[in-house]
Formats: structure tokens, sequence, C-alpha cells
């Protein structure tokens, strides 16, 4: 794990725009399977309990993936 985040932070110095990228494509991966997706959402609910579920999901989509 140290590896990896050593990476990132050297990436991040270097190509910030590759970075960024591969960031919010590692976002996408962890929502699609399913982590942190459930404390998300049932935390938007809580804080916004008068929206569409639509509106959760992408949401809680696009805070992990910006």
């Amino acid at each position: 794990m140290i590896v990896f985040i050593k990476f990132f932070y050297f990436l991040s110095d270097k190509q910030p725009r590759l970075a960024y990228l591969l960031g919010r494509i590692l976002g996408l991966f962890l929502f699609s399977l399913g982590f942190r997706r459930k404390i998300v959402l049932k935390n938007l609910m809580i804080a916004f309990p008068n929206k569409e579920l639509s509106w959760y999901k992408y949401t809680a989509l696009n805070s992990l993936i910006v």
C-alpha cells in the first residue's frame, strides 16, 4: 500500500493530469464494486431528506470521482 501511495505522490508531482485521470478511474472502479457506496448514500439521505434516489446516486458517484 505504501508503494502505491508513493507512486501516486511521484506521479502527481511529475504528471498531474495523468494522476488525476488515474484517481478518477480508481474512484469509479471502487464505487462500482460497492466500497463505501451504502455509507455515502445513507449519509446523503440523512443530510438531504427531500431529494430523489437518482440525485443521491449521481451525487455519490460525483463525490468519489471528482
